[in-house]
């Protein structure tokens, strides 16, 4: 049977993804999101995934890039300083990160990074890749933190809270899964 790594959030840390993938052999890796910001490594990360034929979901944090690179977020020096990394190699991965979908199936499961909207099932979700979702913005949530908010239509918008866990509960689920 083959066997399935799902890694979230990579922020450009190419060196640990590539320990991570060797030590778990498995056949297919997953990656959810937010692949290169953040990190000491974004170009690497982009070489590591196209070379290994990984297959990659698109994160809050990968749209935040895109919308710098489309100059929605002209001031953003963070995306700035990772697009540069990433353009050292080439330009193609603009291209590959536009494309990226919103989901992946993992039998049984969907892996997705942040949410799909409630009115989509799965074909419709799919059919909506980047570029045909102009109204995709990052926009600050209740909590003063950056999320994505989907707006397919003017009647219906998911702007997530803040992504610590409420007062209370644990963001620990307190097991690991092999999927």
């Amino acid at each position: 049977m083959a066997e399935t790594l799902v890694v979230g959030d990579v922020h450009g840390c190419r060196r640990e993804l590539e320990k991570l993938a060797a030590k778990a052999g498995v056949d297919r890796v997953v990656l959810v999101g937010d692949l290169f910001l953040k990190g000491p490594d974004p170009r690497g990360v982009y070489d590591l995934v196209r070379e290994s034929g990984w297959e990659a979901v698109l994160g809050n944090h990968d749209l935040r890039l895109l919308h710098f690179l489309e100059g929605r977020r002209r001031r953003d020096t963070e995306a700035r300083a990772c697009a540069r990394a990433l353009d050292k190699g080439g330009k193609a991965w603009r291209k590959w990160l536009k494309k990226l979908p919103l989901f992946v199936k993992v039998r049984p499961f969907t892996v997705v990074h942040a949410g799909l909207h409630p009115r989509w099932d799965n074909p419709e979700a799919k059919a909506r890749p980047l570029e045909t979702l102009p109204a995709i913005a990052v926009k600050p949530a209740s909590s003063g933190t950056f999320g994505v908010s989907v707006e397919p239509d003017a009647a219906s918008t998911i702007t997530p809270s803040s992504t610590a866990p409420p007062a209370g509960e644990s963001s620990s689920l307190g097991r690991t899964d092999k999927v």
